[in-house]
């Protein structure tokens, strides 16, 4: 088996999913870029070993810069569903429902 260092992109990199992914990718010795929205999950990224991009999930501009920059070999995406989130948290999914609808 080769001893093949990969560049990897992991969204959601700050979720407790992303976190355990930046782990054990970084563990290796992978090139890791963890993609979150904020300073504070950049924080969580770099404490695990990744290097940590701000992004907001939903600019598709911001994913393909971040993910060219990285010069990624492989994208892994766990950044939660949106739906998903928002009924965990106990919100409800009504304000979604013009998506769902309009044309």
């Amino acid at each position: 088996m080769t001893d093949t260092k990969l560049s990897i992109v992991i969204t959601g990199a700050d979720t407790e999913l992303g976190q355990e992914t930046v782990r054990q990718f970084v563990a290796p010795g992978h090139k890791v870029t963890g993609l979150t929205q904020d300073k504070d999950g950049a924080a969580t990224v770099r404490s695990h070993g990744g290097i940590a991009v701000e992004t907001d999930p939903s600019n598709a501009v911001e994913l393909r810069d971040a993910i060219l920059v990285a010069n990624a070999d492989v994208v892994v995406n766990v950044t939660p569903q949106l739906a998903n989130t928002l009924l965990s948290d106990g919100q409800e999914l009504s304000p979604l429902n013009k998506w769902f609808t309009e044309a």
